[in-house]
């Protein structure tokens, strides 16, 4: 028996649509994202406890364990995005070729808020993961408050354009916009006035541009949210030599 969902992908994409799809691929970024970080910030103290002591007593290697771990951590995550971006395929469009571009970006946003979550727990005094999560919950709540879903960056205040144009995870969340609306075409006859306000529009490009997100600038916005993913890799690693050591 097949799904319930299994046709859903062979529907034509129209340009009502785009609301709804947007807020699947933002709901499915921050649940992931969320997931990882907090499942971290919980395994953090019994981490950091078990290295302390096993190092200090010479039965760990502190590389190749704190590597190890780090490994299982980003297979654990990456085979959860698969699960989690294949129903999603088959449910939005089965016919796009976003598969993989959209599997990256779920891949890559718990990536990164799993390092947060480990370098934030690797500095924290505290043996309890309360005060890590507080933390990490409210920059993911500040990151997801400007990524471009709750307010589009053409709506926003001046002030804040420099905040989105900083916020990681509006990189990541237009890496997706982009995966999936580039080489949509839409069946309207949109005139270029209206295209220009906003009103319709003929192709996923032009939906894309209204945002302020260029249809080209896929690989730019994915390489940019690498960057905060090394910072954080390496600050937690520093924070866990840390807490073997000193």
């Amino acid at each position: 028996m097949r799904p319930w969902w299994w046709r859903d992908g062979q529907t034509p994409i129209h340009a009502a649509d785009t609301g709804t799809l947007n807020s699947l691929f933002f709901l499915t970024l921050t649940c992931a994202s969320g997931s990882a970080m907090v499942q971290t910030i919980i395994f953090v103290p019994d981490m950091k406890n078990l290295l302390r002591r096993e190092v200090q007593n010479g039965l760990f290697a502190f590389g190749p364990w704190v590597a190890s771990q780090i490994l299982f951590m980003t297979i654990f995550h990456g085979l959860g995005a698969f699960c989690l971006v294949v129903p999603e395929v088959y449910l939005v469009d089965a016919r796009a070729n976003f598969f993989g571009r959209y599997v990256l970006c779920v891949f890559l946003g718990p990536l990164m808020f799993m390092f947060l979550g480990l370098f934030v727990g690797a500095l924290e005094r505290s043996s309890d993961f309360e005060p890590s999560r507080q933390k990490c919950v409210s920059l993911l709540t500040f990151m997801v408050l400007f990524c471009g879903l709750i307010i589009p960056y053409p709506e926003l205040q001046q002030w804040c354009r420099p905040i989105y144009k900083a916020d990681p995870f509006s990189k990541l969340y237009n890496a997706v916009l982009i995966a999936f609306w580039r080489g949509i075409e839409f069946d309207a006859d949109c005139a270029d006035d209206l295209v220009s306000e906003g009103i319709c529009y003929n192709t996923g490009a032009e939906y894309l541009q209204s945002l302020d997100v260029h249809a080209d600038q896929y690989l730019e916005n994915v390489l940019t949210f690498l960057v905060p993913i090394g910072l954080l890799a390496a600050g937690s690693v520093v924070g866990l030599y840390r807490v073997a050591y000193y």
